[in-house]
């Protein structure tokens, strides 16, 4: 998790602490980055040597990992140190330009992952680096990658590196310039399915497009798997182990997904470990849930006997007289992601998140529909429709027709609304504060129901109130 810097932008530096010790000598780099009063002097304009130096003092720098078996010395966390250069760098006041720094650092050979692989892009989030010696010089894998480029000697011990260590890249998500929501910009957002895609920047480094995309798919791919050592009292008079299947990726607004095969674990051994209570302490939600949360009763292995219900959602209420879709005035081709950022807003409104990488998306792609899950972990919801189907330049039929209540954006058979289901998997035991009583989902039901029927025209009012934002922002 990102490092909280209120503890290193409050350190002081004392002028004397800057006082060689016996046998060692202090740079005049160091020396001339410390002010009078004892605060660091950094800026955008300094050298990679000057605000390397700076991360490496004692007081004022980066804190940096204690030795640990597997891991090289001098090792820091990526998510620390572009928080520490946003908080400490002069000009430097976002995490894109902080990155761009240490970026420029591995390309110079300063600083290097963990696992030693020459060619690793520098990733935002929590990921090992380490801080290059004098003494290291050109290791094995940097000779090996100048010479013929990324070899699959490198690529192997990356990956057993990754087997070993769980690491995941925060991904910085693109703000918007105004607070218009999402559907009725003129321009529809970016909605890039990956963090290389999120990170444009890093083509420029290593010299197009499709060499970074490769370089970073194999660096912060969509799913990891890790080993993970599941005795950690040792309790157990044999070894005891799982696979972790967890996503590459961690957003802010989007569930995060880990998922076990312990199938050489004793249940007692695993739940010792106390993942819900560690996760409570640092503010996480911890919830189990069904591998299929939705029945995909159209499919072979699908559920018969558990069928999701379906909310329509009235938008012909919200038509104009005259006008055939919601989004009349617009470019066409942009009509059905305009309808699904709609429908995710209201889901927003009520307290659901993207469940981006769900049990579909593995097992299902031709069923790949977007999926969330409340943040109280209770209720699960799902678009009936699936990734675009019609190619550009293709006639589409009419849609959100005043015909018919339930037909849907994409023809008559897939209807306007959301499928919802419940998390069956949260027993009492699971149920804490945060969660509710059981009637918790029941109460959210009949509310989002009545919403998505007009109720007391409170769909109406939320559309309106859309408009007049868009109209405010005009010319």
């Amino acid at each position: 998790l990102p490092a909280d810097n209120s503890e290193t932008s409050e350190k002081g530096h004392h002028p004397g602490s800057a006082t060689p010790s016996a046998g060692e000598t202090t740079s005049a780099t160091e020396i001339s980055l410390l002010s009078a009063g004892g605060a660091l002097c950094l800026s955008s304009s300094s050298t990679l040597l000057e605000i390397l130096e700076a991360i490496k003092h004692p007081t004022t720098g980066v804190q940096l990992l204690s030795e640990q078996k597997g891991l090289p010395p001098n090792c820091f966390i990526s998510a620390e140190i572009v928080h520490w250069l946003v908080t400490n760098v002069e000009d430097v006041s976002t995490q894109a330009m902080a990155v761009d720094i240490m970026q420029k650092m591995l390309d110079d050979g300063l600083v290097a992952h963990a696992s030693g692989e020459a060619m690793h892009t520098f990733v935002y989030g929590f990921y090992f680096y380490r801080v290059v010696g004098e003494k290291d010089g050109m290791t094995p894998q940097l000779q090996g990658s100048v010479a013929g480029g990324w070899s699959a000697a490198i690529l192997e011990d990356f990956a057993l590196f990754q087997r070993k260590w769980f690491e995941v890249a925060f991904v910085m998500e693109e703000r918007h310039p105004c607070d218009l929501p999402a559907f009725l910009l003129p321009w529809l957002p970016s909605r890039p399915a990956s963090y290389a895609s999120r990170h444009s920047s890093f083509s420029r480094s290593f010299g197009g497009r499709s060499q970074a995309a490769a370089l970073l798919a194999a660096t912060v791919p969509e799913q990891k798997t890790v080993m993970l050592d599941v005795d950690v009292n040792n309790r157990s008079d044999r070894a005891e182990w799982c696979s972790c299947y967890y996503q590459g990726n961690f957003c802010l607004n989007a569930a995060f997904e880990i998922k076990l095969h312990w199938m050489a674990v004793t249940a007692a051994v695993l739940f010792e470990m106390g993942w819900h209570r560690k996760a409570a302490a640092c503010g996480f939600l911890l919830v189990p849930v069904l591998e299929f949360p939705f029945s995909q009763t159209s499919h072979l292995y699908g559920d018969p006997l558990r069928a999701q219900l379906f909310i329509p959602l009235c938008v012909h209420t919200l038509l104009k007289n005259g006008v055939d879709n919601l989004f009349e005035g617009f470019e066409p081709d942009t009509y059905w992601d305009r309808m699904q950022l709609f429908q995710e807003a209201i889901l927003y409104r009520f307290g659901f998140v993207h469940d981006k990488f769900s049990a579909s998306a593995f097992n299902f792609p031709a069923e790949n529909k977007p999926q969330y899950i409340h943040v109280s972990g209770t209720v699960f919801m799902q678009l009936p429709y699936a990734k675009r189907k019609y190619p550009c330049g293709q006639s589409r039929r009419r849609r959100n027709s005043t015909t018919s209540n339930s037909q849907g954006p994409f023809g008559g058979e897939e209807p306007v609304g959301y499928y919802w289901a419940y998390n069956t998997m949260l027993t009492k035991a699971w149920r804490t504060g945060v969660l509710g009583d059981e009637r918790l989902a029941d109460r959210l039901l009949k509310d989002f129901t009545d919403f998505c029927s007009n109720k007391d025209n409170r769909l109406l009012s939320f559309w309106g109130s859309c408009l007049e934002k868009m109209n405010a922002s005009a010319p």
